[in-house]
């Protein structure tokens, strides 16, 4: 969940571009991912849905934090698969070199 974790403040408090800083950014990338995730596997069970009423057969392969994965087996092999893989980028680094503030 992004909560009060991620505020400017703790960004701010964690310093520019640090071990630190970089932490607090994979965590909210993490956060972020979940909560996307989500969103999408819930959009994308309904497109299931719809795919499966015209003929598929598709069952969740996966679902992890950033994938989720739909296919049909059918017949001994995959005749499709649906997925979304999602990626989250963050980063908390100052724009100028140390010398140049």
């Amino acid at each position: 969940m992004v909560d009060e974790r991620f505020s400017g403040e703790a960004f701010e408090a964690a310093g520019l571009d640090t071990p630190e800083s970089r932490a607090l950014s994979d965590a909210l990338a993490d956060a972020v991912s979940r909560e996307m995730i989500g969103a999408v596997s819930a959009r994308l069970r309904e497109i299931v849905v719809e795919l499966n009423r015209m003929g598929h057969k598709l069952q969740l392969e996966q679902s992890e934090p950033d994938c989720v994965a739909f296919r049909d087996e059918s017949g001994g092999r995959c005749k499709l698969r649906v997925a979304a893989d999602l990626v989250i980028s963050t980063g908390y680094a100052h724009l100028f070199t140390p010398d140049a503030e």
